[in-house]
């Protein structure tokens, strides 16, 4: 039985992602943060700030140097503000609620040779360019499809059991672009450069 997943009326238009793995790097968001605010993190890597206190945070930034999109809303208790980064950038970032505890400096380094794409042996989508379907097949079981948004912050993501018996993708509503799509596979991901016309 074959299923259509549809991307409902979303957009994506992807800048780039590294070639090599993507980590996820965890920051403690309170105001006890000190020194672990600052990271050095790569091109393609996410940084997960999960409040650990019962006072309300943010997560912002006010340099010019910082990513479009970087910030959050208001946090509290147990939330999270996630961020992928595309592209190399060195800036400071700061909870509005408490800018001297809380403070720090991201710093991303490009270690991807210039690679903005990897594909995975057996995993293909086809046609490239698309227009109202991309199709795709894995010799391999997809545990994960994810897509992400200009501004590097994941919007849509597809586990195992959604992605059974899937062979295509309906994006006949996406308007023109180029897209990325992340497939994780046991332990290895790939990402994918499609082109909607």
């Amino acid at each position: 039985m074959k299923k259509t997943l549809q991307f409902l009326g979303l957009s994506f238009l992807i800048t780039g992602f590294t070639a090599f793995g993507q980590t996820t790097h965890n920051i403690d968001w309170s105001t006890q943060v000190g020194g672990s605010a600052s990271i050095t993190v790569n091109v393609g890597d996410q940084i997960i700030w999960t409040v650990t206190d019962n006072m309300t945070h943010d997560v912002i930034s006010q340099d010019p140097n910082a990513p479009v999109g970087f910030g959050s809303g208001d946090l509290t208790n147990g939330q999270t503000y996630s961020f992928t980064f595309t592209s190399t950038a060195v800036f400071t970032y700061f909870c509005s609620y408490h800018p001297n505890t809380m403070v720090g400096t991201i710093t991303v380094e490009d270690n991807s040779a210039g690679l903005a794409e990897q594909e995975l042996a057996g995993v293909t989508f086809f046609p490239n360019p698309a227009d109202n379907k991309v199709k795709f097949n894995s010799e391999k079981e997809i545990n994960k499809l994810t897509v992400f948004n200009s501004l590097s912050q994941e919007v849509l993501s597809f586990d195992n059991e959604e992605l059974n018996g899937v062979d295509y993708i309906d994006v006949s509503h996406l308007k023109s672009g180029t897209y990325f799509f992340k497939v994780l596979t046991d332990d290895k991901f790939g990402i994918y450069n499609m082109i909607i016309e």
